[in-house]
């Protein structure tokens, strides 16, 4: 995360077999509309004769008559609930611990006054049971020698996310530049959780969904 100082998992080849992000001048950070990456896509017919060209292993998923590259689709909660979303979370949490002068030699309180937040958040949304324990570790959301993230099961994740929202729109409100992208982040990927759950067949969900993550993403990088 380059405009949040975080770290950033890199990668210098092909990241979609789609089209040619991450290859040499299509960088796959890059997710505006006018990123090059983009005019790159290909067809089921390109990526089949790319493959037989350099020998690649081509699955007999593709055997199965109608089954092309288009069909596959990315799955949601390993990309995200147990992907991106940890590592956001983590990150944004332990800056709140931080910024609420926790210590991480001696993290007691201030993990207690952010797992007191977090749970007046989830009081305020009202959800049915508060995803954050009484008793929060630091280790929960950094290991001594790790990056930030934030270890929980996916569902779990999902229902964090709200709160750290909540809190930082209301308790903890951002003080410079910086901070101001990483709330518009944390709403954007929340944002984009909602669409999802109102899903309907209709065109503008679908770009609702698409503008939340593309702007999520854009603070990420």
């Amino acid at each position: 995360m380059n405009v949040q100082g975080w770290k950033v998992h890199n990668m210098d080849s092909q990241v979609c077999p789609c089209c040619y992000a991450g290859c040499s001048r299509f960088p796959w950070t890059d997710f505006r509309l006018s990123a090059s990456w983009r005019g790159t896509k290909g067809s089921h017919e390109q990526f089949l004769l790319e493959c037989s060209r350099t020998g690649d292993y081509i699955s007999n998923f593709f055997d199965i008559p109608g089954v092309t590259l288009q069909t596959i689709i990315f799955d949601f909660m390993h990309c995200s609930c147990l992907g991106a979303l940890p590592n956001v979370l983590g990150n944004t949490m332990f800056e709140m611990f931080k910024e609420l002068g926790g210590n991480p030699r001696r993290p007691l309180q201030g993990m207690h006054n952010l797992a007191t937040m977090l749970r007046t958040a989830s009081k305020n949304l009202k959800q049915e049971s508060c995803p954050v324990p009484a008793r929060f570790p630091l280790s929960k959301i950094k290991t001594q020698d790790g990056a930030p993230c934030l270890h929980f099961k996916a569902a779990r994740n999902r229902y964090i996310l709200p709160l750290v929202r909540w809190v930082l729109e209301n308790m903890l409100p951002p003080k410079d530049t910086r901070q101001q992208v990483r709330l518009k982040m944390i709403q954007n990927y929340d944002d984009l959780y909602n669409h999802l759950k109102a899903w309907t067949n209709q065109d503008s969900r679908a770009n609702q969904v698409s503008w939340c993550c593309r702007m999520m993403l854009l603070c990420y990088t």
